[in-house]
């Protein structure tokens, strides 16, 4: 992009020693000649506008150092104050139609899911603080979703501490609406991975192109919330006055191998129990999460596939602290997959749009909470679940997002049950 302006400016600076015309007296060769600096100032010109639009699409669409383009705004100041944020609101109509689907009778919603804002600060080139405060369900619960401060010790790799996302899976650390696609995060990362996990800890991130890296020690989960239905999704501590007695270490790398291939897995592995005991002595409860990504981008085409394995020890004897009985046994192995692809037809529909996008996308994902379960207790054939969700995101402006989107949603046990969505998206 550099060489491409440098050029541009030449020839401009060229152009304006011309005069913008053709010299009184020239020859048939130099208006030919002319003509031909003209056309491919206006060629250049053309390009310049295609790449400033470009880098706004980047803002929007692109991940850096880990996080979304919004999170991320702190790493682009020189020095002082970073001011970011992102919101999403969401309509959801439930099919009230089908009575064989538990959410039959449930009455529709609308909800000012989160209002967000990251704040920043760049004391030095060598140390900074990032931070996002969180206002859910129009203000009613107000948290802090990440804040640490990072310390840059060598071109591309700092060392962070604090409150982190864990790294894990593709929306646990890039959630920012207009970065996916659907109304809601898929389910898969929020019970296998329970988005937005976030836990208290230290570590470090590493950008080495086209690799990045990030290990951290972190705050162990709570296995004292974990359940048949939610899976991992209540054993979330969330930094506030955090158990401590045991912890977990997370890593994950990603690799982009070729320009708009990336590749990547991560593992999370650490004990649960927090101090919980019976007759035999403490539990451990030892947790492991392991998953692969990947992303292709070509031109207006993305496929994104995601799969998680889950392995939990000692599910017999947490059962028996929690008075867990029958089928109500927290998953001993829990599995679940998803892969979406979208196109974004807005350059067939509007080619002179270049700063919009109309993207239809289709998902498809399947998990069980319950693929395992000890000796003694039963599987519950409900916590099978799989959903095709199929819609469109329309982003006005590459920063703005309005979505809409069908998903069906069955289980072993019962037949569809559908739900509806729109969903308003921006970030800054």
């Amino acid at each position: 992009m550099r060489n491409t302006v440098a050029v541009a400016a030449g020839l401009l600076v060229g152009a304006a020693f011309l005069g913008g015309g053709t010299p009184v007296g020239a020859g048939e060769e130099d208006t030919d000649r002319i003509e031909k600096i003209e056309r491919d100032l206006e060629t250049l010109a053309e390009e310049i506008a295609s790449l400033r639009i470009e880098k706004v699409e980047d803002l929007a669409d692109a991940p850096a150092t880990g996080l979304g383009p919004a999170a991320s705004k702190i790493y682009t100041k020189d020095r002082g104050m970073s001011l970011a944020g992102y919101g999403e609101f969401v309509y959801t109509h439930f099919d009230r139609e089908d009575e064989s689907g538990k959410e039959a009778g449930a009455k529709d919603r609308i909800d000012a899911l989160r209002t967000i804002l990251y704040v920043g600060y760049k004391f030095s080139d060598a140390i900074l603080l990032n931070s996002e405060l969180e206002f859910e369900h129009g203000g009613a619960e107000v948290s802090t979703e990440f804040a640490y401060l990072e310390f840059r010790v060598a071109p591309g790799l700092g060392v962070r501490g604090g409150l982190l996302l864990v790294p894990l899976g593709i929306v646990n650390e890039i959630h920012e609406p207009p970065t996916f696609v659907g109304a809601e995060r898929p389910e898969v990362e929020r019970f296998l991975i329970p988005t937005t996990w976030r836990a208290n800890g230290v570590g470090f991130s590493g950008n080495f192109e086209p690799a990045a890296v990030r290990v951290y020690l972190v705050e162990g989960l709570r296995a004292e919330g974990f359940s048949a239905s939610g899976g991992l999704r209540g054993g979330r501590q969330n930094g506030k006055d955090a158990l401590a007695e045991t912890w977990g270490l997370v890593a994950r790398g990603d690799v982009e191998p070729v320009v708009g291939l990336t590749l990547g897995s991560g593992i999370y592995v650490g004990n649960s129990g927090q101090g919980l005991a019976d007759s035999l002595g403490v539990v451990s409860a030892r947790t492991v999460i392991w998953e692969a990504h990947g992303e292709i981008r070509y031109r207006g085409a993305v496929m994104r596939g995601l799969a998680v394995l889950v392995d939990q020890d000692d599910v017999g004897r947490l059962n028996a602290l929690l008075e867990l009985k029958g089928d109500a046994s927290i998953g001993e192995r829990m599995a679940g997959f998803y892969i979406e692809a979208a196109y974004d037809v807005m350059p067939l529909l509007a080619p002179g749009a270049r700063d919009m996008a109309l993207i239809p996308f289709v998902r498809y994902l399947r998990y069980n909470t319950q693929d395992e379960v000890p000796a003694g207790f039963m599987i519950d054939p409900a916590q099978e679940r799989s959903t095709v969700t199929a819609g469109v995101s329309f982003k006005p402006h590459p920063q703005v997002a309005v979505k809409a989107d069908l998903q069906i949603r069955t289980t072993e046990a019962e037949s569809g049950v559908n739900r509806f969505h729109l969903g308003l998206g921006y970030l800054f």
